[in-house]
């Protein structure tokens, strides 16, 4: 179960001693390897640690805290000695990440726009990469102040695959449907692809060619290279949309003649022109922003194509060829994807993600870096606009989406349903694998809150933010992307939330500033505490507890306690706890078990049976029965039934990782 607010401000034997209870739920030998971890070498230099987020292991994967000072040198800022100063840094965070020194491997240094500076390591297991595994260090003026990553070395790890890699080739060009021609390029690599306590060993293989209706193709396909099966597909063309849109035959090699470049006069063609103007646009809203130096940061060169394809529907941004590239849309569904300052923004801002988190595209990671993209979109039109927010801030496309209709746009992030497709809240039935442009939704929705402030538009929540504007919401979710999420090409909704307040408070931003940010997540349902939408959660502890529907009166009785809360996250976690208990303990369900009666000699391990059976629809081992039953015995009934309804075994019933 996860139990987040046991460890929080803890020292170091405090921090490990209670990873190490959670630990106990049935795993005794790995508990007493863990208590001979704590008084491993140099942990005890560690000072002040806050624990901010656990794994579903309850294996630290976010920690503030002082990691000791790293030896300041020219060498060190050229990265050509960072192994040597900073392996006892590693070492000494062994025991707390379960992360082994020898499975890290330096991948750069990188100085932010405040001038902190930040260790990425990547993690590689028996030679291969390990895709969502690694270990970042954030350090300030030589001080290491936080560690974040999920290099686990305490996984299995397949070494001999059961599939060929003939075979992996052949599964992965099956599965790209409705293609003409393909080229899978180079040799598949072998990997290990990281999915919560797992590690699958994989084949990575790169589909390149052009669909049907000629449009492009540049897929990673991720085969499972022990049974075969698709794992996961990512598009290397990062969009502004994901549909189809007719035959094209013509002008698919890039980059194609040059017509303008830095410096340049205007020529002839006003598309070219404009783009160049807006491609100056968004480096200036970069540079001037967030001081970035194009999208590397190193001062690349900004490659762009227009009129890609005839009547091409569509612009992208291909890591592959490291370009950009505009359709010229069909002039009645959509304009000159070239003349829209957001849609520039947005391709550019895929380059950026791919030069630091590099987050996957697809399912949540893939929404992140959607959202984000839509998000600086947003913040560079804000900038162009002098600084001044209009309802057209909050429109994605809204210049080239139906030209011919005024006011509509192709996403809208102040209210996301009401393009009639995207999500707007993640609850429990939230498919983690939903369409990327679909999912960025709920990022969307929360950047928005965060810089203008308000309630969930549709009412999926109760939760007011106090908005701090959209200047300083764009440097917190600059700062996630680019400092908080780097290694972490898998991140979800869950890691984004973290990675935004500990970019707040790395800022320097007041305290309501923080909790500004928080209240932004919990309003579109990704909290820690949070069993989301409040209907949802009423109706199924019914089922759950009591095995029928609610009843009309009952619903409407606790739906009423809820909302008295008006979004406190606190409050609603207590209240949720105490609908499950009351319902746990109801005349209705001791018929069931006379032991549910407080009055019962035996009603505590009842108790925890029930909550077992009912949540998790499971029985419990005897470790943790006891281990539960001797948390009963020192917190109260509403925690332990927190503990089961915010636990990841439970939101795993629905659907959401």
């Amino acid at each position: 179960m996860t139990m987040n607010g046991l460890f929080r401000g803890l020292g170091v034997a405090g921090l490990m001693a209670g990873v190490v209870a959670c630990q106990g739920l049935g795993d005794e030998a790995t508990s007493a390897r863990d208590a001979q971890q704590v008084a491993a070498p140099g942990v005890e230099a560690m000072k002040n640690l806050v624990v901010v987020s656990l794994d579903a292991s309850h294996v630290p994967t976010f920690v503030k805290g002082d990691f000791g000072r790293i030896a300041a040198s020219k060498e060190l800022r050229a990265g050509k000695t960072e192994q040597v100063a900073l392996r006892p840094v590693l070492a000494a965070l062994e025991p707390l990440f379960h992360a082994s020194p020898e499975e890290l491997v330096f991948q750069q240094a990188v100085t932010d726009n405040i001038g902190d500076r930040h260790y990425v390591y990547a993690q590689h297991k028996h030679g291969l990469e390990v895709v969502g595994g690694g270990l970042v260090l954030h350090s300030r003026n030589e001080a290491v102040y936080a560690v974040h990553g999920s290099a686990r070395a305490d996984l299995d790890a397949p070494r001999i695959p059961g599939l060929g890699v003939t075979e992996a080739v052949a599964l992965a060009r099956k599965d790209t449907s409705l293609v003409g021609p393909l080229d899978t390029g180079a040799r598949p690599q072998l990997a290990y692809w990281k999915t919560g306590d797992a590690l699958s060993l994989v084949y990575r293989v790169n589909v390149t060619g052009v669909r049907e209706d000629g449009a492009p193709v540049d897929e990673e396909v991720v085969v499972d290279a022990m049974h075969g099966g698709i794992v996961a597909r990512a598009s290397n063309l990062q969009t502004l949309k994901n549909r189809e849109v007719h035959d094209l035959n013509h002008g698919q090699v890039l980059p194609g003649p040059t017509a303008r470049v830095e410096g340049g006069p205007a020529v002839a063609d006003a598309v070219v022109n404009t783009n160049y103007n807006l491609l100056g646009l968004t480096y200036d809203c970069y540079k001037n922003l967030f001081n970035r130096d194009s999208y590397d940061n190193a001062g690349a060169k900004i490659v762009s194509s227009v009129h890609y394809g005839t009547n091409y529907a569509n612009a992208g941004w291909s890591s592959t060829a490291q370009q950009m590239l505009y359709g010229d849309g069909d002039g009645v569904t959509w304009g000159n994807f070239a003349n829209a300052l957001d849609v520039t923004a947005h391709e550019l801002t895929h380059a950026v993600i791919n030069a630091t988190s590099n987050l996957h595209y697809y399912a949540e990671p893939g929404a992140l870096n959607e959202s984000m993209a839509d998000s600086m979109g947003a913040v560079c039109e804000w900038y162009r606009d002098g600084q001044v927010v209009s309802a057209n801030t909050w429109k994605a496309g809204e210049e080239i989406w139906t030209p011919g209709v005024a006011g509509d746009a192709l996403r809208y992030m102040s209210d996301p349903k009401k393009d009639g497709r995207s999500f707007e809240y993640y609850d429990m039935t939230y498919d983690t694998f939903v369409e990327v442009h679909l999912g960025s939704g709920i990022p969307n929705l929360a950047f928005y809150l965060l810089a203008q402030g308000g309630q969930h538009p549709r009412g999926r929540s109760y939760t007011q933010v106090t908005g701090i504007g959209i200047a300083k919401a764009a440097q917190v979710f600059y700062r996630a992307i680019t400092v908080n999420l780097l290694g972490n090409r898998l991140a979800g909704f869950a890691e984004a939330k973290v990675a935004t307040e500990q970019a707040a408070a790395q800022l320097g931003y007041s305290a309501a500033e923080i909790a500004s940010v928080t209240a932004a997540w919990n309003a579109v349902g990704v909290g820690a505490n949070a069993i989301d939408h409040s209907e949802f959660f009423v109706r199924q502890t019914y089922q759950d507890v009591l095995a029928r529907a609610a009843d009309a009166s009952g619903l409407a009785y606790y739906l009423n306690i809820l909302g008295s809360c008006n979004g406190d996250a606190t409050c609603l976690a207590n209240y949720r706890a105490l609908i499950a208990q009351g319902m746990l303990e109801s005349p209705e369900n001791r018929q069931q078990d006379p032991d549910l009666n407080p009055a019962s000699p035996n009603y505590k391990a009842a108790f925890i049976t029930h909550c077992y059976t009912n949540f998790l629809r499971r029985q419990p081992s005897a470790s943790e029965h006891s281990w539960w039953l001797d948390v009963l015995n020192r917190t109260d009934y509403r925690q332990v039934v927190n503990g089961f309804i915010t636990s990841p075994e439970y939101r795993q019933r629905f659907g959401r990782q």
